[in-house]
């Protein structure tokens, strides 16, 4: 029996499961979920990340690796974090991979939140089988990923599939994204975005509003389904993939945003179109992060089998 731990620090909460794999293929073990320490900095979190490790090989047994999604840029072979927005602290640099692999004594693995996503649901939830999946998380931001093979596919800086932060506005009064760059997908159909376009207090609130027959929620979710379109448009004509995963807040709405998706990015798609785009909504919930995470340790080069 292998097992490998992931663990998803999020910025309101961290979750946690075990991957097993024995003679009947993998099985996933949910471990729960505990507030982040949002205030104590990296230092804090890897404190707690290191306690969550030594709880649960209490309770499951021994791993053979961990991996940790930072909700915020990683650099995987150096171990260390970039810009971590809604997690107080100083992130730069830190060693964030190397010093919890010094208290537990095992290899240990980042990755972005997104991107584990990504290979979660390509590898175990909506996706599996697909050659060529992009994963799309719609929610406070738009984060995303590309997994070809069953392998992430990063680029060679680590960034490929940052689908938000395509440009889509060019014009000169562009709203500038968080990461300083003006016209992203992301300032446009971010959870925000949608809430204050609808004049509503939440994405569930807007959709409400939409089928009560509220024209300005309706309104709002065109111009959403409008600028996902674009973005989505533009990766299938990059990469072509099989299928399209979406998750996260907005994507709970299910087939009323995956329906006129696939309509409106079909319509763009005058290259080659395939008959039918296939969008798919996300399988694997609130523990999607931490699966794609343990995913991610058990395919850490030298981990031992």
């Amino acid at each position: 029996m292998e097992r490998y731990l992931g663990i998803d620090v999020g910025g309101t909460n961290t979750k946690s499961v075990a991957l097993e794999y024995g003679g009947d293929g993998e099985s996933v073990i949910e471990l729960g979920s505990v507030p982040t320490v949002v205030d104590a900095g990296p230092v804090g979190v890897r404190d707690q990340v290191v306690a969550l490790y030594r709880s649960h090989v209490a309770a499951v047994g021994a791993v053979k690796a961990v991996g940790v999604t930072i909700p915020g840029m990683v650099y995987v072979e150096a171990g260390t974090t970039g810009t971590v927005p809604n997690i107080a602290g100083d992130w730069l640099g830190f060693p964030m991979g190397g010093t919890i692999s010094d208290e537990i004594g095992l290899p240990v693995r980042l990755i972005n939140d997104a991107r584990a996503f990504s290979l979660a649901e390509a590898t175990l939830g909506a996706a599996r089988g697909v050659s060529t999946v992009v994963c799309l998380t719609l929610g406070t931001g738009i984060g995303g990923g590309v997994v070809i093979n069953g392998k992430l596919w990063r680029g060679h800086t680590g960034m490929a599939g940052e689908i938000g932060h395509q440009t889509v506005d060019p014009s000169p009064d562009a709203l500038v994204c968080g990461c300083g760059n003006p016209g992203c997908l992301e300032t446009l159909t971010q959870a925000e975005a949608l809430c204050r376009r609808a004049g509503q207090p939440d994405v569930e609130a807007v959709f409400a509003a939409a089928s009560a027959g509220d024209e300005k929620a309706r309104e709002a979710l065109r111009a959403e389904f409008y600028y996902l379109a674009i973005g989505m448009a533009n990766a299938y004509m990059l990469l072509a993939p099989d299928a399209f995963v979406i998750g996260g807040g907005i994507a709970q709405a299910g087939d009323a945003i995956r329906v006129p998706l696939m309509e409106l990015v079909h319509s763009r798609l005058t290259m080659g179109a395939p008959d039918v785009v296939d969008i798919r909504c996300a399988e694997l919930g609130s523990y999607a992060g931490a699966i794609g995470a343990a995913l991610w340790a058990k395919d850490l080069p030298g981990t031992p089998s």
